[in-house]
């Protein structure tokens, strides 16, 4: 099994930075797993780090709506 928590670095603007680095440290990790002699049964990958989107000082708690921005739509997907 592999679980992988994701952490993208927040203070990446959101052009697509965020989205690359993403996606190019799941694939740079798939890679590997897939030069392995026993490929895993199962793969997590999550992170919640965007759920909620850039809210600034508003507090939020698990009845907060999620955000609309790519995190937001990574972490539901």
């Amino acid at each position: 099994m592999v679980l992988f928590i994701w952490q993208v670095k927040t203070f990446l603007p959101e052009n697509g930075q965020k989205k690359r680095s993403r996606l190019e440290g799941t694939q740079r990790l798939c890679g590997h797993i897939l030069k392995l002699p026993t490929l895993p049964t199962v793969f997590v990958c999550t992170s919640a780090i965007g759920f909620y989107g850039d809210r600034g000082d508003e507090v939020l708690n698990e009845e907060s709506s999620r955000g609309n921005n790519f995190l937001s739509d990574v972490c539901v997907g």
